[in-house]
């Protein structure tokens, strides 16, 4: 379905010319469902996902909440949002889009959008990049989340 947006590999050659075959990989940081123990962590177990760290995103956003987090970054800022980084191929990461309802070739008409932002590691203190999902859309009766950690 999305074929056309994602390379799934980087091809480069050995000394005799054999093809060296690479899938891309992308880091994503979660917040919410996608975290471990939680209900669709499934999504990034098992071969293609490496587990990079607990995260805190660098900048504030705002964090409301009604069964599911949602994030924005258009609506006044309030907090760090915790959460955690994975590595995982495009393969996966085509399976989380579906999931976040996000379509690369029609990011305005997705659900979720996904953006790269700088977070911090818990663990060293490192700020990387990670890919986050944006909603701008959380249901009106949907509460904030102060702390920033669903």
């Amino acid at each position: 379905m999305f074929d056309t947006v994602y390379s799934d590999a980087d091809v480069t050659f050995d000394e005799k010319g054999t093809p060296i075959i690479k899938e891309k990989k992308t880091r994503i940081f979660v917040y919410g469902t996608l975290k471990r123990g939680r209900s669709n962590n499934r999504l990034l177990q098992g071969e293609g996902v490496t587990f990079i760290g607990e995260a805190i995103t660098k900048n504030k956003y705002i964090m409301h909440g009604r069964g599911i987090p949602y994030v924005s970054k258009l609506k006044e800022p309030k907090c760090q949002i915790h959460g955690e980084v994975f590595e995982i191929t495009n393969t996966r990461l085509r399976r989380v889009d579906m999931l976040e309802g996000y379509n690369p070739s029609s990011p305005e008409g997705s659900w979720y959008y996904r953006e790269e932002i700088p977070v911090i590691l818990k663990e060293s203190g490192d700020e990387i990049t990670a890919e986050i999902y944006f909603n701008e859309t959380a249901p009106s009766n949907a509460h904030v989340v102060e702390d920033g950690n669903f």
